[in-house]
């Protein structure tokens, strides 16, 4: 991670963090029945893990926002964030279990998902204070849906056209909550010295 205060070329991610159980092949579920697979697999998952575990691992500097349970699932799924060297300083723990899925897959691939919230629920529910301190060495790509639902609800009134902050960078966008997001984030990065 960059250690100047100035923005960098890291990466915010901000998402839910999924402790993913794979299980193959599955030809039939029977209830009340043993079903033998191949293999049953643990990784790590969710689209805020998932993006941030794959930029830390091509070597981009990435910090990570989110939610864990203080569970096994959750310290595994801290551990190998980590270890693609993803800052999770952001990752709350909370009272609920960590986020899971269990996904049977079958021969041909074709899966199907059974799906624990959990922690997600609670995950950044105060919102993301943007500070300077969080976009050191840092640029904002990739954001979950609920953040987004909250920056879409405190803008809903206004039309987007007109929202300050407006550009066009390598900054993702989600719909009205993109403009809302960037003017925070110019407010942010303006303030440092």
């Amino acid at each position: 991670m960059a250690t100047n205060n100035r923005p960098g070329r890291g990466v915010i991610c901000s998402g839910n963090l999924v402790y993913d159980t794979l299980v193959k092949p599955v030809r039939d579920l029977h209830w009340g029945s043993t079903t033998f697979v191949d293999t049953i697999e643990y990784h790590a998952g969710g689209n805020g893990a998932s993006t941030a575990r794959a930029l830390g691992i091509l070597g981009t500097p990435v910090k990570l926002l989110g939610a864990i349970g203080d569970d096994p699932q959750g310290r595994f799924l801290l551990e190998r964030i980590q270890s693609a060297g993803v800052d999770v300083s952001g990752v709350e723990t909370v009272a609920r279990p960590t986020s899971a899925t269990v996904a049977i897959v079958s021969p041909e691939g074709e899966r199907k998902f059974f799906h624990l919230i959990g922690a997600s629920l609670d995950a950044l529910r105060g919102g993301i204070s943007f500070t300077p301190e969080l976009f050191l060495g840092m640029a904002p790509l990739s954001y979950g849906e609920h953040v987004c639902a909250s920056a879409i609800a405190a803008c809903r009134t206004n039309d987007a056209r007109k929202c300050p902050g407006r550009r066009t960078d390598h900054v993702a966008r989600y719909q009205l909550g993109s403009a809302r997001y960037m003017d925070a984030r110019s407010r942010a990065v303006s303030s440092i010295p």
